[in-house]
């Protein structure tokens, strides 16, 4: 998160010649990490109460598994 919001930082100064500080910069890297894994976090949640409905059992077992590494 922290390259994208550098290269971000980056294309704005270059094309509309807007630069942000480098405090800035870190806290939009930071909201995107939060952001990311707040979405992540719900679609393997999803996930994992979809395959207990579904009683796809190798299908619950990989979610937990991800979720674990």
């Amino acid at each position: 998160m922290i390259a994208w919001s550098l290269w971000q930082n980056r294309n704005s100064c270059v094309w509309n010649g807007v630069k942000n500080s480098a405090k800035e910069v870190a806290m939009k890297a930071t909201f995107l990490l939060e952001e990311w894994r707040a979405v992540n976090n719900l679609q393997q949640h999803s996930n994992l109460t979809a395959s207990i409905i579904t009683g796809n059992r190798e299908s619950a077992v990989a979610v937990n598994h991800s979720q674990a590494i």
